[in-house]
């Protein structure tokens, strides 16, 4: 016969509640944590986000602790390392925990199909077992428990109940006969007197555990408001102290009011002078102030016409230095070529002195050649022009004899020719070069009297 043991009662139990989607087929699968992450959710209401059972071993620590006065009735290294009898001793506990806390996993319990009764006999004699020792629970009496067979412990007393005249109630014993009737044995638990007045107790251990957290805070309220106390006094202190600074300011304030009004009242009619006075002067500075605006606008408008004409005079003075720069332009022409046509006079001086040398050197040699015939070269002119002197040289006019009186004449008719065209070229371009001079004169001074008349305009 198989032995039936609580682990597998505690197995049967947590796959009853179905806090898990899947079947948990072994005990040691709780070592993954997710159940106890749901029933921590459901016992201490906390958003556990993380179902690793290392993470969550402080919180199942503090709820054992919250039920049970005994020492270290789980080893929590063993429950993460996996071993089956350390998650059953858990497991068990907090199955007995949530019985008297929660009413809708208790109703699951009842109403599952897969709590049996004789399972739900078992688990009752579980809880009865944890129940009867209460918070001093040891740890050997725990794994005695874990480790005995239910099924011939609890078969052993299969028979008609017995009358629970015990004071915690003796765990409950059902027939196997057909003619009794059936029964749920945790629904019998859960109606009985010991369970109904561990629950109350367990609900007025609660409400004294959050009484004394209360107490604590109020006690942490009170030392602060003590301390928020002294720190008022301190406060007030301070503030009479301040209050009886500010009353004597006040008082020194009203004295000197007092005087303020006196000497206001002595001083009035002053007053009324100054303000008749003031009055005055403020009337003479709005004429003035009026007369100021008025010669502010006569000067406005004289800025004004200034600055056309300003601007007028400036075109003026652009044109007028336009025509300066076109004169200088031309000046400076006129005297480049004023400067060409000294040089070139210069030139026909210095040709005319060399023909007048040459001139006299040939009428010195025809004088030493042919004195007898001795006629200057006006004379031999006065015939006639050069060329009718070639015609009297001609052989069918002249006679032999006077041929050489002939030749010497005609050289000097060419050289006077020749003096009188170079003296005309020069007095030519002496009368050019007045001409120049005298508009540079002119140019010079029309420069001069604009440069004038825009200086004195601007």
């Amino acid at each position: 016969m198989e032995e039936i043991t609580a682990e597998q009662v505690t197995l049967r139990c947590v796959n009853a509640l179905e806090l898990l989607p899947e079947t948990i087929p072994s005990i040691t699968q709780l070592a993954d944590g997710k159940f106890f992450a749901r029933l921590i959710n459901i016992l201490k209401n906390p958003d556990v986000q993380n179902c690793d059972l290392v993470s969550n071993i402080p919180t199942l620590e503090t709820i054992l602790k919250e039920h049970f006065a005994g020492p270290d009735l789980v080893n929590f290294e063993d429950v993460a390392g996996g071993n089956h009898m350390e998650l059953t001793k858990l497991t068990l506990l907090l199955m007995y925990i949530m019985i008297f806390m929660d009413a809708k996993l208790r109703s699951k319990l009842i109403s599952s199909p897969v709590m049996d009764q004789s399972t739900q006999i078992k688990f009752k004699y579980l809880i009865e077992s944890i129940q009867r020792r209460g918070s001093g629970m040891s740890a050997k009496f725990l794994n005695i428990l874990c480790t005995e067979r239910l099924d011939g412990k609890v078969s052993a007393r299969c028979q008609t109940p017995v009358s629970n005249s015990a004071p915690w109630g003796s765990p409950n014993i059902y027939s196997s006969s057909p003619k009794a009737a059936p029964t749920s044995p945790l629904r019998d638990l859960v109606q009985s007197p010991p369970f109904r007045m561990q629950k109350l107790l367990n609900g007025k251990t609660k409400e004294v555990k959050q009484l004394q957290q209360q107490i604590h805070s109020l006690e942490n309220e009170k030392q602060e408001s003590e301390v928020n106390i002294v720190l008022l006094h301190k406060k007030i202190a301070k503030l009479t102290s301040d209050l009886e600074k500010c009353q004597s300011e006040v008082r020194d304030e009203k004295q000197y009011r007092d005087e303020l009004e006196a000497k206001l009242m002595a001083g009035e009619d002053l007053v009324q002078q100054q303000m008749h006075r003031l009055a005055k002067e403020s009337e003479l500075l709005r004429t003035e102030n009026a007369s100021l605006q008025k010669t502010v606008n006569k000067l406005l408008e004289s800025n004004d016409e200034l600055s056309t004409k300003k601007e007028s005079l400036h075109r003026r003075y652009t044109l007028v230095t336009a025509e300066r720069d076109r004169l200088e332009e031309e000046i400076s022409t006129l005297s480049r070529a004023g400067l060409e046509n000294q040089s070139i006079i210069e030139s026909q001086s210095t040709l005319l002195i060399e023909l007048r040398g040459q001139l006299e050197e040939l009428q010195q040699c025809l004088l030493e050649n042919n004195r007898p015939a001795n006629r200057t070269i006006e004379e031999s002119f006065e015939g006639g022009s050069p060329m009718n002197f070639y015609d009297a040289a001609s052989p069918a006019n002249a006679s032999g004899s006077g041929g050489n009186v002939s030749g010497e004449n005609m050289a000097e008719a060419i050289v006077d020719k020749i003096l009188g065209e170079t003296q005309e070229q020069l007095t030519k371009l002496q009368s050019q070069y007045a001409a120049l001079k005298e508009k540079l004169g002119e140019t010079t001074y029309s420069r001069d009297q604009l440069l004038a008349q825009v200086s004195c305009k601007m």
